[in-house]
């Protein structure tokens, strides 16, 4: 979806008069070329429908009745029988209609359309106008409308005879709405879906005045005396109006490269439009190359860039239309080249260079260009924004060119164009590479502080920490696995609220504070946990964490019995699971949590135990592994505890059930995990046994009698 924001800036490069509408004809976006034209101000038009933003004077009694229009909210059918000169808003209501119906453009060579004008007694000024109106489509993919189209275009002896006729009220120029053939075959249904209207106009009052030989103001006096004449001036208005139109031939004749130059405009907005969606600067080379450089009218073009992080070399994306060898040869040039792409750029000044011998002259270097791309003239201009030249746009042709006023104009919005969307998109890539690099730092920190557990006999222990998807934020959450000096094994698990450098920088103060207090009291968790508030209080951190502290613990008749005592207290944190020797899965949450870690450092903390079976495994987590947003945590813990039990249930070792458990939990969800993930999961191995090979080497700290 494009945003208002550059919606608008892509207009407002426009050069030409056109007005941007949905389907139901409300003004979405005007060009500055186009409020100028009509005398009126951006916020007169957009948002507005397009009949309030432009009603024509209130027909009055004395106004001739088939010069009251119908009404254009209405249908054709509604609007009764045909009339003999219908309101201007019929017509253009009715052109407009054409194009939503067929997705074809409908060009109007002259209509005549009053515009409200304050300066003017009436409140209205008298213009005439030529435009197309141009078709907004998308592809259309059901698969049931594609097997209509294919019906639709499928020639069968069947197929009934088709006559086009206009709407009703609408006036048919000369060449226009002519009836079609009996024998000729019906008009194939669009396979694309049309989604708005780009409405193209030019103001040729001055051309109806000049050809009709009578001034603005009679012509204003006519039409005021047609509104109160009678029946004779009726018909002199009537015949004025089939003379006009009968000149509109003509017109539509001197006007034809006109409109030819409009339709090239129309494909050049609606690259416009593609550009403003652009989310890289790949995505923005590819659409000026593959589309907007045919829209000048050019053979081939190339779009040239600074090499991230090096100034002194350029990137060229190349069309395919200057050859294999040019897109080989000219991938990536000095800055300082005398290649007229790269004098562009670097000076900002436009090059032109209308044919062979003009090319030939610029340096002997363009002979090679000239033969590797097959084109012998080429416009290069300089995409500059903000004052910062950021590269060049180049166009080719195989045949000499003249580079008239218009041309080169219309070369220059595209730039300006192409050159807004680019300054956009380098300066979100910087920020992201900017963003990624200091997240890097910090994740690199905050991982080193995240230490190796130790490695028991007969207690396995695996650990992870998983960053969230997003850039520039690290967060709180935190690990944690030691040994006390009675040998007993603790972990711990906890999150310091917030997402950013300093949850991080809080994160490693709390965690060396826990896990000191526990390494040299030796004292259970919920003492631990209390002594480490109260050290938050003496050392006026203000910070907030909650966290889990569990100690494994183990009398030599429970080693006999091949059981194992896990203690637990909780600092508002999730509760642990455990998951025993037949796979069931069981939440460690009889108890309400304490408060969290900086709340009340006087607050009282209570303890619970549970003996399991050795065979067991604890596994302590973060939130990041269970909430989701728009979503309870109770759903969260109960896929966690689904997910556990299906794993457990296979039989896979401890590394599998941790890695599955943050397979389906958190890489499921790609680029919408926006939360820091840490996890620690101990596996009691049976004492009876021999050692296992996955609890790994014995890793432990000197002097520490093994407990548990």
């Amino acid at each position: 979806m494009v945003s208002k924001k550059n919606l608008r800036s892509v207009f407002d490069a426009l050069p030409f008069p056109c007005m941007l509408l949905d389907t139901d004809l409300i003004i979405t976006e005007v060009s500055g070329a186009y409020v100028t034209t009509m005398g009126m101000t951006r916020e007169q038009l957009v948002d507005r429908y397009l009949f309030d933003a432009f009603p024509l004077p209130e027909p009055t009694d004395e106004t001739p009745a088939d010069e009251q229009g119908a009404d254009v909210r209405t249908s054709s059918a509604e609007q009764g029988k045909p009339q003999e000169a219908a309101s201007p808003l019929v017509l253009v209501k009715a052109s407009m209609q054409r194009v939503l119906e067929t997705g074809q453009p409908d060009p109007v060579p002259l209509q005549k359309y009053d515009i409200p004008d304050p300066t003017s007694p009436t409140g209205f000024t008298e213009r005439w106008w030529s435009f197309t109106t141009f078709p907004i489509t998308e592809p259309i993919t059901d698969p049931a409308i594609e097997a209509a189209v294919e019906a639709a275009v499928d020639p069968s002896p069947a197929a009934s005879a088709h006559t086009e006729t206009t709407s009703p009220g609408a006036t048919a120029s000369p060449d226009r709405h002519q009836e079609q053939a009996p024998d000729a075959a019906p008009h194939p249904a669009p396979a694309v879906r049309v989604t708005g209207l780009l409405h193209v106009t030019e103001d040729v009052t001055e051309d109806v005045v000049r050809r009709t030989g009578m001034p603005a103001d009679e012509l204003q006096a006519v039409a005021e005396q047609v509104q109160r004449s009678t029946a004779l001036l009726r018909g002199r208005a009537r015949q004025l109006e089939a003379d006009l139109y009968a000149r509109a031939v003509q017109v539509q004749s001197l006007t034809a490269a006109r409109e030819s130059a409009a339709a090239r405009l129309t494909v050049l907005a609606r690259t416009a439009l593609a550009l403003a969606e652009a989310r890289s600067v790949a995505d923005l080379t590819t659409l000026v190359t593959e589309q907007g450089l045919t829209a000048t009218g050019c053979d081939s073009g190339a779009v040239a860039v600074f090499t991230p992080g090096d100034p002194t070399t350029m990137d060229l994306t190349i069309t395919d239309g200057f050859g294999a060898a040019a897109q080989r040869d000219y991938a990536r040039l000095p800055a300082d080249s005398h290649l007229p792409a790269c004098v562009a750029a670097t000076t900002g000044r436009m090059v032109l260079l209308h044919d062979a011998a003009a090319s030939t002259a610029w340096g002997p270097e363009m002979n090679a260009v000239m033969t590797s791309t097959g084109s012998q003239a080429f416009a290069c201009l300089p995409l500059v924004a903000g004052g910062r030249r950021l590269g060049s746009l180049t166009a080719g042709w195989r045949q000499a060119q003249t580079f008239e006023a218009g041309q080169v104009e219309l070369l220059t919005a595209f730039a300006a164009q192409c050159a807004q969307v680019l300054d956009r998109l380098l300066a979100a890539e910087a920020e992201r590479a900017t963003a990624a690099v200091a997240a890097a730092a910090w994740e690199t920190l905050q991982r080193s502080l995240l230490t190796a557990p130790p490695e028991p006999d007969h207690v396995q222990v695996v650990v992870r920490y998983r960053a969230a998807a997003r850039t520039a934020q690290v967060g709180g959450d935190w690990y944690d696995a030691f040994l006390q000096p009675g040998g007993s094994t603790v972990l711990v698990i906890g999150d310091v609220i917030g997402h950013d450098t300093i949850a991080a920088a809080a994160m490693g103060q709390v965690r060396t504070m826990l896990r000191s207090v526990a390494a040299h009291t030796g004292d259970g968790p919920a003492a631990v946990l209390a002594a480490t508030d109260r050290l938050l209080r003496t050392l006026m951190l203000e910070t907030t964490a909650t966290a889990l502290v569990a100690r494994l613990e183990q009398s030599q008749d429970e080693h006999d019995r091949g059981v194992s005592r896990v203690r637990w207290s909780s600092a508002g944190h999730l509760p642990p699971l455990v998951i025993d020797t037949y796979g069931t899965v069981t939440p460690l949450s009889a108890l309400d949590a304490d408060l969290m870690l900086g709340v009340d450092p006087d607050t009282r903390r209570h303890e619970s135990a549970i003996t399991v079976d050795r065979g067991s495994t604890l596994l302590l987590y973060t939130d990041g592994l269970v909430e989701r947003r728009g979503e309870s945590l109770e759903v969260g813990l109960e896929r966690l505890r689904e997910s556990a039990e299906e794993l457990a249930g296979l039989g896979v070792d401890l590394d599998h059930l941790v890695d599955g458990l943050l397979a389906r939990l958190v890489d499921a969800q790609g680029e919408r995990a926006d939360d820091d993930v840490a996890l620690i999961a101990v596996r009691l191995h049976r004492q009876d046994r021999p050692r296992p090979v996955v609890a790994g080497p014995n890793r432990l700290p000197e002097g520490v009698a093994l407990e548990g």
